[in-house]
């Protein structure tokens, strides 16, 4: 493609809709090694252990963590690696997501390099041969960074979002548990009571509320995803094109004048930019004044009932709805198809 060739509205969709999908795909890799992480771990140290049990410190099991199979089996170096490297890299939806997510990865990359100190540790260690005891100081630091940047990216970033629909608020309450979750594994862990296999115990839990946390960011659940029919609005239109939603979400007050100007010439009422701020004609949160009371169709669709006016037998001859229909062949097409069976 040449430098100055401009794409087509086609194309840039497109190309979002290749990058929301590779975007989904990052986050349901990253959300699976984080689960099966210590799985793996364990099943190395299991195999180790039958094939050497003779090299097996006698505490070893009593002292079980994911950090202390580093010694007998490259899983967790593998499996961790592999997950710090996919955070480095994640491109998330604005820098405050990029930057918690590269910063979580380094410190995850940190955790491999710089082993703990246990039964199974002496001398110099890791990648930079330190003593054990500077490597083990530095592991544990990173380890706690690692899990704080986590839960904090599942409370404060993945709730942040494009919709107010049930799926979304029911997605917004799972990050919240989530990141909760992982906090609290932090506490347990200081927690001056022990039991056999405490530090893997506390680390699997951990890892499998950020696994959880990121499967469902990638929509790997397919019945917490929202639906793309709540965003069709009862005259047909997109709520997800729409620029007054738009606007709204990127808090954008030069395309809220545009749109206050456009929708005040299309509908003969004054439409002030203030008056720009919508979630969706159909979707649960704040609305325009013109869509909320003001819009005579949104109006007319409710009273009678209707989840869109392509149920409406007068749908062809409405006059309203033809300001829309006839300048937006999209609007037309939405409402050929009922909203429970095709969109």
């Amino acid at each position: 493609m040449y430098k100055n060739e401009v794409l087509s509205e086609d194309e840039i969709k497109i190309t979002k809709k290749c990058y929301e999908q590779w975007l989904k795909r990052i986050r349901n890799f990253a959300g699976f090694l984080g689960m099966v992480l210590p799985w793996i771990a364990l099943i190395g140290a299991v195999i180790v252990a039958k094939a050497q049990p003779e090299n097996i410190p006698s505490d070893f099991w009593k002292t079980l963590s994911i950090s202390a199979t580093y010694y007998w089996t490259p899983a967790m170096a593998g499996v961790l690696t592999t997950a710090a490297i996919v955070l480095m890299c994640y491109k998330g939806y604005d820098w405050k997501d990029e930057l918690i997510t590269t910063i979580s990865g380094i410190f995850g990359l940190m955790i491999v390099l710089f082993p703990c100190d246990c039964s199974s540790a002496s001398g110099s260690v890791g990648f930079f041969q330190l003593p054990v005891g500077i490597s083990d100081k530095i592991h544990c630091t990173a380890a706690v960074l690692f899990f704080l940047l986590l839960a904090i990216n599942s409370i404060f970033l993945f709730t942040l979002g494009e919709s107010n629909t049930r799926q979304k608020r029911i997605r917004n309450l799972i990050y919240k548990i989530c990141g909760i979750g992982m906090f609290s594994t932090l506490f347990l862990l200081i927690m001056p009571f022990n039991f056999n296999a405490k530090i893997f115990v506390v680390e699997t839990i951990a890892l499998t509320f950020f696994g959880i946390s990121w499967l469902v960011k990638g929509q790997f659940f397919g019945f917490l995803s929202d639906k793309p029919a709540d965003y069709i609005a009862y005259c047909g239109i997109n709520c997800m094109d729409c620029k007054a939603r738009i606007a709204t979400l990127n808090d954008d007050n030069e395309l809220r004048k545009k749109v206050a100007k456009e929708w005040s010439e299309l509908n003969g009422v004054e439409i002030t930019p203030e008056m720009i701020n919508c979630d969706g004609c159909r979707i649960d949160g704040v609305k325009t004044v013109y869509c909320e009371s003001m819009c005579p169709i949104r109006k007319c669709a409710m009273e009678k009932g209707y989840k869109t006016c392509g149920y409406c037998d007068n749908m062809k001859t409405c006059e309203n709805l033809s300001k829309i229909t006839k300048n937006n062949k999209k609007a037309r097409r939405n409402l050929k198809y009922k909203i429970n069976e095709d969109l």
